[in-house]
């Protein structure tokens, strides 16, 4: 780890809100355990620059917009800071997330260092988290015996590769089967394969691909909505 940027091992596609944000949509945001920090830009956009983050103790018991609430002071990171510097840092303040920024303070990503401290989360990590949160169904072992999980709730992919693609990435499917899909969470120009996601085939999931194998793939939809929107 010493060796690695902290935007080598930042969380990606991080959940973010806009500016409109109100304190009672902040406290539903933490309604997860997982989730520690709210991270704030003008639209709730990657790439944008980053306006404030919220703690759950930050949250007032009443109030309108969270903004007011927000901080940034030592709560970001350059992305260009060595990773072990950064988790030494969250060690002795006792907490577990950072706001990540490039040079002009514009969002780039979220540091998420794991409960045991020893490593961080990855984007594939984040995205099977949001499955289990969202999954309806019982999880049950591959059908081909290798205890694969099914973490394909409606949508829960589609969010990830949605903002993946929003915040200026790639993806790409690696591997299929009539249930099973594997994507690549590439770079912006494709060359680096940054993270892997998998998900159970759902109907949301097959609308939004519409026979597209990559990013890149022109889309072609009959009923005219496009990727991760809404079809009739």
């Amino acid at each position: 780890m010493t060796s690695l940027s902290v935007g080598e091992v930042m969380v990606r596609t991080p959940l973010v809100r806009g500016r409109s944000t109100t304190v009672d949509e902040a406290r539903a945001f933490f309604d997860s355990d997982h989730v520690h920090m709210l991270l704030i830009t003008a639209t709730g956009r990657v790439g944008e620059p980053l306006l404030g983050t919220v703690l759950r103790g930050d949250l007032p018991a009443v109030g309108a917009d969270v903004l007011p609430h927000a901080r940034l002071t030592g709560r970001t990171v350059r992305h260009d800071a060595t990773a072990e510097e950064a988790r030494q840092v969250l060690a002795a303040a006792g907490r577990r997330r950072l706001a990540v920024v490039d040079d002009e303070g514009r969002l780039t990503g979220l540091l998420c260092l794991k409960r045991d401290g020893t490593g961080f989360c990855s984007d594939s990590d984040v995205a099977s988290r949001r499955a289990d949160r969202t999954d309806p169904e019982p999880r049950r072992e591959h059908d081909e015996g290798h205890g694969r999980p099914e973490s394909g709730p409606p949508g829960g992919l589609v969010e990830v590769l949605t903002r993946w693609e929003r915040s200026g990435g790639r993806w790409t499917v690696l591997g299929s089967s009539d249930e099973w899909i594997d994507v690549g969470l590439l770079s912006p120009d494709g060359a680096e394969q940054v993270s892997r996601v998998s998900s159970a085939r759902t109907s949301v999931l097959h609308h939004f691909l519409a026979g597209r194998t990559s990013s890149t793939d022109p889309y072609a939809d009959p009923a005219g909505a496009g990727p991760g929107q809404p079809r009739p």
